[in-house]
């Protein structure tokens, strides 16, 4: 049965629906306060919040660096809200401030420069030949090395970000609710609980062959 029907049959009123998505009434949304948006790791949109602290008197409409206004030589201009330290989701207060794009263009932080990639040469992991880095993560001079590595092939639990339950606790989790609440619990996805297990599976046949293995050498002895 569609939706049309079922308001049909239950009598249901849809003088409220407006036939143009477009020209619907907007929404009330209740503003964010500045308290939960001044702080680190803050998505909050950079020109929204410039002008919120423009209305809280919190920063000034002028340049901290020159003083310039939004008008130059009779025409507006848009002053920029810099971050301080680099850090573009860093909202506190003390790393914000007021800058033209003049002064902008000078700073270490403008347009990512300070986050930049290192061109320093490094070693290729493979064949230890130096190569000039095209990427954070560059590790091999070439296609072929990259290809011809065998790379890391034990587990490096210091890279990892989530903590890895045992494998008795997770199989109990997921006895009594499912992937995705599993993965909610320990901050990650289903399918990376998925692989938890799948990883725990592997160990353990590998290990059970090896103790076979062994038994089978200790009997031919």
């Amino acid at each position: 049965m569609t939706l049309r029907k079922l308001i049909e049959r239950y009598r249901i009123s849809t003088d409220n629906f407006h036939p143009v998505w477009t020209l619907r009434a907007p929404r009330s949304v209740t503003a964010i306060p500045l308290d939960e948006i001044l702080v680190e790791n803050s998505f909050y949109n950079r020109r929204q919040l410039k002008e919120r602290l423009y209305e809280a008197g919190l920063l000034r409409r002028q340049c901290a660096m020159c003083g310039q206004g939004e008008t130059w030589q009779g025409r507006q201009m848009s002053l920029i809200l810099d971050h301080i330290n680099g850090a573009a989701t860093d909202n506190r207060l003390h790393n914000l401030r007021i800058v033209c794009p003049n002064c902008a263009a000078t700073l270490d932080t403008h347009c990512g420069r300070k986050n930049r990639l290192d061109r320093t040469p490094r070693s290729c992991l493979h064949c230890g030949n130096q190569f000039i880095p095209r990427y954070a993560s560059h590790r091999y001079c070439s296609q072929i090395c990259g290809t011809r590595s065998k790379g890391p092939r034990q587990p490096r639990p210091e890279r990892r970000k989530v903590e890895r339950p045992a494998f008795e606790q997770l199989v109990a989790d997921i006895a009594s609710m499912s992937f995705v609440a599993v993965g909610r619990k320990y901050g990650v996805s289903d399918n990376a609980v998925r692989k938890w297990i799948r990883w725990y599976e592997y160990q353990r046949e590998t290990q059970e062959w090896r103790e076979q293995e062994a038994q089978v050498k200790k009997d031919a002895a």
